[in-house]
């Protein structure tokens, strides 16, 4: 095999993946950091390492895949002069190092609404992971493989659950779960981050970097300076730090009990119902679907527990909702499409209560304390946007198509979320809660 040369940032990287004591590395930043051939690279050597292994190497969607990350594993293999070593089948995209039995497979990590759960990925065993440009890949996708870690001792060898996520600056799970960890000095210790830039790769030209530093600010910021935490999106609502600061908000006080919920009886939206006190988020509850009937009872059952009026019970009433008014006396009957309150200058009540909650989580109104469902909160949060930003007129929200076809499921959380400002914009907030007997 042909001599390994890498430079800094790349050895400080395998260092990680090959201890005894780090489970997940991230690595990356920027472009042209080295990072779809360090992930090959690793993967292949451990097939020789590791007789009768099995790993992953994987991207969001097959054509980039097949495209970038595999036509790299076959400049590896190639490069180091072990492409012998290796079979590949095409039918089932497992690459086979004859040498020792260990195997690849090569496959997409796309969501699909027929798979939201990642079924398709429950039966594999592994050793380890590449997962490449891992912030296109959605987080439930890696929790899934972070439990198919059963190959981890063979013939002379025995290892820890590896896997390595090369990236580019994305706010999602990886700047949740890494980046912003990392730099408050607070990353847990089986985890790791490698911050990997242009300017670190010492094979790139100049020429390559001064047309990075001539592109336009956005590509700038992310690309030549790895840049996560910058955002250019100018119809955003909502900081993603001050998402993130949701769940660490307990400076927000106690209050009245409410109660909001989003309807779904069918199809591919959810029941979700929020338990508040005040302006804490203190349950999420959440079902793919009810009936009208189990609606209706689940309401009643929060009542109960959390001691709720009906008159701070708020649910969507549109569509399958609009059938439980004649079981929930007293409730507010929420409209999406209704006008704003007290003559405000939004199209509707939904878009003047999205631009209140948004205000609300950049001022740090609001603690989540059930963090459940926290990844799918923070996706939908991040898609609370201004539609027609560069239009005068009315205040409008991005429309729950645009959102559903942008995330690929209904924003149901943030609605249900969402739902809490009537009494906001209303100004019917209570300042005590009622007693029960």
């Amino acid at each position: 095999m042909k001599e390994i040369k890498l430079f800094k940032k790349q050895i400080e990287a395998y260092k990680l993946l090959t201890d005894n004591s780090t489970n997940e590395v991230l690595y990356g930043g920027g472009s042209r950091g080295g990072k779809s051939w360090l992930g090959n690279l690793w993967i292949m050597l451990e097939t020789f390492n590791k007789p009768k292994s099995s790993y992953m190497i994987a991207r969001a969607n097959f054509t980039d895949l097949r495209d970038t990350t595999l036509a790299t594993f076959h400049k590896v293999i190639n490069h180091y002069g072990v492409a012998e070593h290796f079979t590949f089948n095409a039918q089932t995209n497992y690459a086979y190092n004859i040498a020792t039995g260990s195997k690849i497979k090569f496959r997409e990590m796309g969501w699909y609404p027929s798979d939201p759960e990642y079924n398709r990925i429950g039966s594999y065993e592994l050793t380890g992971v590449f997962l490449d440009e891992a912030q296109e890949i959605k987080k439930k996708a890696v929790d899934v493989l972070r439990g198919r870690f059963s190959e981890l001792k063979g013939d002379g060898w025995e290892s820890i659950p590896k896997m390595f996520y090369s990236c580019n600056p994305a706010k999602n799970w990886i700047m949740q779960d890494f980046v912003k960890p990392f730099d408050e000095g607070r990353l847990e210790s089986d985890k790791a981050f490698v911050r990997s830039l242009v300017t670190d790769n010492p094979h790139i030209s100049e020429a390559y970097i001064e047309n990075l530093r001539k592109a336009d600010k956005v590509t700038r910021e992310r690309l030549l300076f790895g840049n996560f935490y910058y955002d250019d999106d100018p119809a955003k609502l909502i900081e993603y730090d001050k998402i993130l600061d949701l769940y660490e908000n307990t400076q927000v006080p106690s209050g009245s009990k409410y109660i909001t919920a989003d309807i779904a009886t069918k199809g591919s939206d959810r029941f979700v119902l929020c338990v508040w006190d005040g302006l804490r988020l203190i349950k999420i509850y959440s079902e793919a679907k009810s009936t009208g009937l189990g609606i209706i009872e689940k309401i009643k059952e929060f009542k109960n527990k959390y001691g709720v009026p009906n008159s701070n019970i708020c649910y969507d009433a549109d569509g399958v909702g609009g059938g439980l008014s004649g079981f929930l006396a007293n409730t507010i009957e929420f409209k999406n499409g209704s006008k704003a309150k007290a003559g405000e200058n939004f199209n509707h009540l939904k878009s003047q209560c999205y631009f209140k909650l948004a205000d609300y989580v950049n001022e740090g109104k609001i603690w989540v304390v059930d963090d459940t469902y926290q990844d799918k909160l923070n996706e939908e949060l991040e898609y609370i946007k201004r539609d027609n930003v560069d239009k005068d007129g009315k205040l409008s929200i991005l429309p729950k198509d645009k959102v559903k076809e942008l995330l690929g499921r209904s924003p149901d959380y943030s609605d249900a979320l969402m739902m809490r400002m009537y009494w906001e914009v209303s100004g019917k907030i209570q300042t005590f809660n009622p007693r029960f007997f």
